[in-house]
């Protein structure tokens, strides 16, 4: 339970009535919609609640009928704090002003803490350590986070004091956290190594790239800027939000790998591909490309090159979470794409590129313009190419590589650095991955109330 009491519910609003009127004409994937709008305008009325109840049971959405059921019933705070952790778990808009809310009114750290990690997750990194620093009392764990959160902002003072501080912290407290300590740890090792004089762009200037590094210490080898076209790092800060392309482009970051993996020193003596077909795909032609052998089976132990065509093939299992999540010996863990928006129990030591969504050119399901008829120009799906694993691994290979002039500037960002990447940190942790960055970034899809939910037969 958290301190003070709410205020009394609000009345009802005309957003609210609203919805009421649509879901009253059968419309409820409408009025689902409005009734998010009015919880994110009136995050306490317990009208509302009552009616997400009746509507989200007439939808089929049991589970989040009965939450809103007993947040009718339940002490104002405890509500708004119980549906705000409910939202934040879901990856839901709604968490961010039932929490606020929550917060507002209590100033409790648990709150404050909910609160900062949904707002880092919007990139609101400079209001989520406002929250914190507003927090009374902050603990020593909160303390972690708010130095963790002011990194990111490019503020490093409260994390180089924070180890003097414990030292008054019980030692079990600060064991139980000491997960957190590491990661932020790791993380200021990195910007202290990222902003020596004369090694990167002023900080100002940063992108995806360096950011990445020094939440992660991994490697981006493609990344959209200005030399995409004007404005580019506008959308997403240097990731991409829908990318797809030929086999050119595919072997061009299969090259970068190559080169980026001789340059740091880390050129693996087995390639290993996880077990789904365009992970195949890559790991036959990275083999031939690198001139080692692609083994099968189970995933080696020892030194390798692991290959995913996307990140979230990595992890099938808590065995993989254990395996991956600490560096091994000449172990290597590409990923070719890594959905930005998604967190991630490991982050590869090094990805293609970062995109929400990506096709590869033999998956099928790429845009193109039929002009059989210029007239009547038609937009088609490709269809997927059927032909072995091995087969397209050959024409990547014999596909002549796009350009990317700018990629020498890459190499000489993290050939300073090689000492500090994951890749190259035996027995460190390859840390999760999380959406939250000081970069911004464009998404599509924004999901709402209940995010897929069929609207029911009426």
């Amino acid at each position: 339970m958290f301190w003070r009491k709410a205020n009394a519910a609000p009345r009802e609003s005309e957003t609210l009535r609203r919805a009421r009127e649509q879901f009253g004409t059968g419309d409820a994937q409408s009025a689902l919609g409005t009734l998010q709008q009015a919880l994110t305008e009136q995050p306490e009325d317990r009208a509302a609640y009552a009616f997400a109840a009746e509507l989200l049971a007439a939808m089929g959405a049991e589970e989040e009928a009965a939450l809103f059921q007993a947040a009718t019933q339940s002490e104002p705070l405890q509500a708004l704090f119980d549906l705000g952790m409910h939202f934040a778990e879901a990856d839901q808009p709604l968490a961010e002003p039932f929490l606020q809310r929550a917060f507002e009114l209590s100033g409790h750290p648990i709150a404050a803490l909910a609160l900062a990690e949904t707002k880092r997750g919007n990139f609101q990194i400079e209001a989520a350590a406002e929250v914190l620093r507003r927090a009374d009392p902050l603990p020593y764990w909160g303390q972690v986070e708010l130095a963790r959160t002011e990194l990111m902002l490019g503020q490093p003072d409260r994390a180089r004091q924070l180890p003097r501080e414990a030292a008054q912290v019980p030692v079990a407290e600060r064991e139980h956290y000491a997960t957190s300590t590491q990661r932020l740890s790791d993380m200021l090792a990195r910007f202290e190594a990222a902003t020596r004089p004369g090694l990167a762009r002023p900080l100002a200037e940063w992108t995806i790239r360096e950011w990445h590094f020094v939440q992660y210490g991994a490697a981006i080898l493609d990344y959209m800027d200005e030399r995409v076209g004007a404005g580019a790092l506008e959308v997403a800060g240097g990731r991409y939000v829908y990318q797809s392309g030929g086999t050119d482009e595919v072997a061009l970051i299969l090259h970068k790998l190559r080169q980026f993996l001789q340059d740091v020193g880390q050129v693996p003596p087995v390639v290993w591909a996880v077990p789904e077909r365009d992970s195949e795909v890559l790991g036959r032609a990275l083999a031939s490309l690198l001139g080692v052998p692609l083994v099968t089976g189970e995933r080696p132990q020892g030194a390798a090159l692991i290959v995913a065509a996307d990140s979230k093939f990595l992890l099938q299992s808590e065995r993989d979470v254990e395996e991956l999540g600490t560096v091994r010996p000449g172990q290597v863990v590409f990923a070719y794409t890594v959905n930005w928006v998604d967190a991630g129990n490991v982050t590869p030591d090094v990805a293609g590129l970062l995109s929400q969504m990506y096709v590869f050119p033999w998956a099928g399901g790429q845009m193109r313009l039929n002009m059989d008829d210029p007239e009547k120009p038609q937009v088609e799906q490709t269809e997927p190419d059927l032909r072995p694993a091995e087969a397209i691994a050959q024409e990547v290979l014999a596909a002549t590589p796009g350009a990317d002039p700018g990629f020498e500037e890459t190499l000489a960002f993290y050939r300073p650095l090689r000492g500090e990447l994951s890749l190259n940190r035996t027995g460190t942790t390859r840390w999760p991955f999380l959406r939250e960055s000081p970069v911004p970034g464009t998404s599509f899809g924004a999901p709402g109330l209940l995010d897929g939910l069929e609207e029911a037969e009426t």
